[in-house]
């Protein structure tokens, strides 16, 4: 018998098992949130929240506050993914923070608001700087300082809502506003044959260059820097041989007041004496998206009308409202006396 072949010896695969390399089985991790940019999402979304409580404390004065409501809330759902780890929408943020830093700078220089202007480039700032990349303890330090500007903004926002008072406004705008100590005398203006005051503790007057500068037309203005009010004193004086037509010249006073973004009147009354003619005036209007409420004392005799214009924002209001009816009615042409009682005058808003 023929030699078969012998049957070939297979090694067994429980033997010598194949090695594979250590990686290739692991699946590539999700990138998550860096602590930068859950930092950022946290700041965005604290924005987006106390900037909605604000708008319905204040029952969205304004058509701009109703359409901030979806971007607010667009805010809040982009920074709570963001802060869950979510890190695919950073980039969206990134582009949202861009374009938010234009648009906002933009609006604010077009109402010549400076300062709003630089407060909305150090909040988009310290998000950037806390979004791009992975920031260490340098940035992260940087853009919480940044954010933590912002903060304290925040907190005299709400100070001053419910109060009246911001410790900030206090502290920034005697600088702000050129201040001067005003004197506890009265103001007599000879040329305009009219006398005004004393004005009520806590109010100091602005130098007359600050004057010039932002209303040249007012002789006088004063300020609280405590509660951010504002008195303003504006004369004119037509030729001799004409008298001021009291009527007309309340109603261009209101048709130029109408400018103002949100401006409705709340109270007209007239106070006339035989020599005088007086017209009290209540009116509410936004600028740079702030209430105001504003109390006008208008006066006319003869060729002469003086405007005493007082206002401030709809949260400090009742805090001064008392020092504008006395600003109003401390004051006379020459000798007629105009006083009126507050309390017959529709003061509410």
């Amino acid at each position: 018998m023929e030699n078969l072949p012998e049957e070939p010896v297979y090694e067994s695969l429980e033997d010598e098992p194949i090695e594979y390399p250590d990686d290739i089985m692991e699946i590539p991790p999700e990138p998550c949130s860096t602590t930068g940019q859950r930092i950022a999402a946290g700041v965005m979304v604290t924005n987006a929240v106390l900037s909605l409580i604000l708008m319905m404390l204040d029952g969205f004065a304004d058509d701009t506050s109703s359409k901030m409501v979806g971007p607010y809330i667009f805010d809040i759902v982009l920074g709570i993914s963001i802060f869950s780890g979510n890190h695919k929408w950073v980039k969206l943020a990134i582009i949202r923070v861009f374009v938010g830093i234009f648009i906002w700078i933009a609006l604010a220089l077009a109402q010549e608001n400076t300062a709003l202007a630089i407060l909305q480039f150090i909040y988009g700032a310290s998000l950037l700087i806390l979004m791009f990349g992975n920031p260490k303890k340098v940035r992260l330090s940087i853009g919480c300082g940044m954010a933590s500007i912002i903060a304290l903004m925040w907190l005299s926002a709400f100070q001053l809502h419910f109060s009246g008072y911001s410790f900030i406004n206090n502290l920034l705008l005697k600088n702000t506003y050129d201040l001067v100590d005003a004197e506890n005398e009265l103001l007599v203006n000879e040329s305009h044959n009219y006398s005004f005051g004393p004005i009520s503790s806590g109010w100091q007057q602005r130098k007359r260059a600050a004057v010039i500068k932002e209303m040249p037309v007012a002789t006088n203005w004063f300020v609280n820097p405590k509660y951010d009010a504002h008195i303003a004193i504006i004369t004119e004086k037509i030729d001799p041989d004409y008298i001021i037509d009291h009527v007309e010249f309340v109603k261009v006073v209101i048709e130029n007041a109408s400018n103002l973004d949100g401006f409705s009147v709340i109270s007209k009354k007239d106070i006339s004496t035989e020599k005088v003619d007086a017209t009290i005036l209540n009116t509410t209007a936004n600028l740079d998206d702030l209430m105001l409420k504003y109390r006008y004392g208008l006066f006319s005799k003869n060729n002469i009308a003086v405007q005493i214009i007082c206002w401030s924002s709809i949260y400090s209001f009742d805090n001064v409202q008392d020092d504008f009816s006395a600003a109003i009615d401390s004051f006379k042409f020459d000798d007629d006396f105009i006083m009126y009682d507050p309390n017959s005058v529709d003061n509410n808003f």
